[in-house]
């Protein structure tokens, strides 16, 4: 009974527990997953549609950025400022 029950729990996989942007990622909402201080942050299936200009204005260390499955419509001159 011991080895199943750890058995199973070896097998599931552990997420983040963040809520999804669902929306528009801003300089507010964008501290909550990736730090001013990361050097590398997976925004991947956030559900983020839209980036605002200077969300990342903050984030001077950031050097990658994945944003993999996001319904992104358009990208605008500043939003990685």
């Amino acid at each position: 009974m011991v080895l199943l029950f750890a058995g199973f729990f070896g097998l599931m996989q552990v997420r983040n527990t963040y809520a999804l942007v669902s929306g528009q990622l801003n300089s507010g909402n964008v501290t909550t997953y990736c730090s001013i201080s990361d050097i590398s942050c997976d925004l991947s299936s956030q559900g983020i549609t839209s980036i605002a200009t200077d969300t990342f204005i903050n984030h001077t260390s950031l050097q990658s950025l994945q944003f993999y499955n996001n319904p992104i419509s358009s990208i605008e001159s500043g939003d990685f400022n």
